[in-house]
């Protein structure tokens, strides 16, 4: 593995001169301080007085019996009697409370251990610290008050007390090389020095920061994430959902902290090298891994910042790294209650812990490399992608249930249901001010897709959700623009997609721009747009042919016009997503600056004409409300209006069977940029329109043309 800008690494020795690499390895400490029973003994551990750091007594006995004679330092504050008959047979012996970093000072008889220095650990007892201090991450004042209240106690009923004992070595101050100062770790800065390096990763081959710990860490939780950490070894362990590894040198009592996955990891003490085995290969990982947003330079270049406590890593390193996209247990979730099934899985409400209320889809059939598992990973990757936009549904994180292994989704709850909905239950309540605020806020969710570069494709009022704000969902089928895919697939519901997708034209933003021009429709009218008619092979000519939903009497004629050219028959006539949040910016302006008496230069830049054909607007609603003709009916819906996003490949195949039809006519202008942006197969079955011919043409020429572009794109996959 290369090693990048290595600086920091050179010679660590002078980083951290007081730590001694040891000839035998330290097994008498555990890596995990819950654990009960030793590793290799299996007798139980014993607690140190402070911050309860467990060790196992007969390892201990056998370090110290296989290391006699050899000088050995683990920066071990041990406690003695005042009189020992052991010691009385070899030398005489007078108040042995002491201080020491020599473990061969330690006598089975008459000795106890008040902590190991370099161990840090996540005890009971330090859980209890947590709760009192106003930042439970920072574990220097944990650290420190754990000090503090230990040498505040009276033991043993001694004269001699522990208190008396950290007293007189705090008195030292920097006579004393363990602890010149109350907080642990920070008597001598030079010799807990944290450094770091640079590795390549095995999985992603980029570039990763590793942190070279000069403590021992028995964390069970990670750092980053307070989750879980999975055990690969004795001395090796990792967070499967911040994908952090924590690999310990048991000759060192060095941590080295990883932050992504190697194949190996190398103490920065002795050099010794030990294997790291985790199984992480599938594009899953490598997504959750590339949706980690850590400031990885940040982390690093913490080596350089001057600490007084080195213990501040920790949470310099939560809030400096976090996962966007988590990795949810299955267990977390309750009270599963199923909403829908719809053409790529089944959609729930339940609880999960962290996040309440939240909506869960299922992607049946998911668990593997399947049609259903890419199109779960492209839903996945769009939410991320627009990942804490105000108008874009959030996406918590994913997981998998354990039976099925089908994965699944957990997003944002929208409590208060889809536009459609949303307009059937409230339509005579909803003014025309409203109207635009709701249509400036999709605008926008629209806008943050295409300013990534992608499209929705299948952006309708089912897929526009209110949580507390007007949000876009359901981005399952949303991609990047220059995905050759998507140029395979005719994949919605018939009345929004746009006429040149039929004619075999690829998808673009102008597509979408074709759906709002619906959506904006629906918005006039409360009824989706062709609710009364079937959803077959004729409606499909029909909106070929220019057959588009008809206008209210109460829409506002520049509303009508924006309208209009978003469902405009040549793509390139439509405006821009950009474009229609400036203009519906511009009317919501008008119609605020109107009201506004106090504000008397903005009522001099206001558009009257737009503030008039509003108020019109408003006064016709208010009197078909009135007259009883004006409230949406869900009974008027043709049973063949289908509504449900569906592959029409087969529709459009198979069901050519319609004997004629009489075109309209439209301007179509099929110019030089135009040909740029459909395929020759589209130009040829419309050159019609830049003739600007009426005539009556026979069915079967229709059906010939989109015949033919089908089977010319019948990879279909749908994704």
């Amino acid at each position: 593995m290369d090693t990048y800008n290595n600086n920091t690494t050179n010679n660590l020795f002078k980083y951290t001169p007081k730590i001694k690499s040891n000839p035998f390895p330290i097994l008498f400490i555990p890596f995990n301080n819950n654990n009960n029973t030793c590793n290799y003994c299996k007798n139980e551990y014993i607690e140190t007085n402070l911050f309860k750091q467990k060790y196992c007594k007969i390892c201990l006995i056998q370090y110290i019996k296989h290391t006699m004679g050899k000088k050995i330092y683990l920066d071990v504050h041990i406690r003695g009697y005042t009189q020992c008959i052991e010691h009385n047979k070899h030398e005489p012996t007078g108040n042995t409370d002491f201080c020491t970093r020599n473990i061969h000072e330690w006598c089975k008889y008459c000795s106890e251990i008040s902590y190991f220095k370099r161990v840090i650990t996540k005890s009971s007892y330090v859980s209890s610290l947590q709760s009192r201090v106003e930042d439970p991450s920072d574990l220097a004042t944990i650290y420190a008050k754990g000090v503090k209240e230990f040498a505040d106690k009276e033991e043993f009923g001694s004269s001699i007390t522990i208190k008396s004992m950290i007293s007189t070595l705090l008195q030292k101050g920097g006579g004393c090389e363990i602890c010149g100062e109350s907080k642990l770790l920070r008597s001598n800065y030079s010799f807990y020095q944290i450094s770091s390096e640079w590795k390549e990763s095995t999985l992603t081959k980029s570039p990763i920061p590793i942190l070279h710990l000069p403590w021992w860490d028995t964390f069970d939780d990670c750092v980053a994430c307070n989750k879980h950490l999975n055990f690969i070894s004795d001395c090796q362990k990792w967070c499967s959902y911040c994908f952090i590894i924590y690999s310990g040198c048991r000759y060192c009592l060095m941590t080295n902290v990883i932050f992504g996955i190697l194949d190996q990891s190398q103490c920065s003490k002795c050099k010794r090298i030990s294997s790291i085995d985790i199984d992480i290969s599938n594009n899953m990982d490598e997504f959750l891994i590339s949706t980690i947003n850590a400031n990885h330079h940040k982390i690093v270049n913490y080596v350089k910042m001057f600490d007084p406590n080195p213990l501040n890593v920790y949470k310099y390193i939560k809030d400096n790294y976090y996962s966007i996209i988590k990795w949810i247990p299955y267990s977390d979730i309750t009270n599963l209650e199923q909403l829908a099934k719809g053409g790529f899985g089944i959609t729930y409400k339940a609880n999960v812990n962290d996040y309440g209320l939240v909506a869960i889809k299922r992607f049946s059939n998911s668990q593997n490399i399947s049609e259903c598992f890419i199109n779960f990973l492209n839903e996945l990757k769009s939410l991320h992608r627009y990942y804490n936009h105000a108008f874009i549904i959030k996406c918590y994180g994913i997981t998998r249930d354990p039976e099925t292994k089908d994965y699944m989704l957990i997003t944002e709850y929208a409590n208060e249901g889809d536009l459609h909905n949303f307009l059937h239950n409230n339509f005579t309540k909803i003014t025309w001010c409203e109207k635009l605020n709701i249509l400036w806020r999709i605008s926008k969710g629209l806008e943050c897709i295409h300013k990534s570069n992608s499209i929705h494709r299948d952006f309708h009022s089912g897929n526009i959700l209110l949580s507390g704000n007007w949000k876009i969902g359901d981005l399952v089928s949303s991609q990047p623009i220059n995905n050759i895919l998507l140029d395979n697939i005719i994949f919605g519901i018939i009345p929004y997609i746009a006429p040149e997708i039929f004619c075999g034209a690829k998808y673009s933003k102008e597509f979408d721009i074709f759906s709002m021009g619906m959506i904006m429709w629906e918005l006039t009218s409360g009824y989706k747009p062709f609710y009364n008619v079937e959803h077959n092979i004729n409606l499909i000519y029909e909106i070929i042919d220019g057959k588009r939903p008809d206008i209210t009497d109460d829409t506002p004629k520049c509303f009508a016009k924006l309208m209009k050219k978003c469902w405009n028959s040549n793509p390139l006539k439509r405006p821009s997503i950009t474009k229609i949040c400036e203009i519906v910016q511009r009317w919501i302006d008008d119609l605020y600056y109107y009201y506004d008496y106090e504000n008397y230069y903005n009522q001099q830049n206001i558009n009257n004409d737009i503030v008039e054909q509003f108020k019109q607007a408003e006064n016709k609603r208010l009197e078909l409300i009135n007259s009883k003709e004006f409230y949406p009916d869900f009974k008027k819906y043709h049973p063949g209006a289908i509504y449900n996003s569906r592959d029409l490949n087969d529709l459009i195949i198979s069901n050519l069977t319609i004997p004629q039809y009489i075109t309209k006519e439209f301007d179509f202008d099929i110019n030089r940029k135009f040909s740029q942006k459909i395929n020759s197969t589209v130009q040829t079955s419309l050159i019609y329109v830049n003739n600007k011919i009426s005539r009556k043409r026979n069915f079967k020429e229709l059906e010939f043309e989109i015949r033919n572009n089908v089977i010319q794109n019948q990879k279909r996959i749908c994704i």
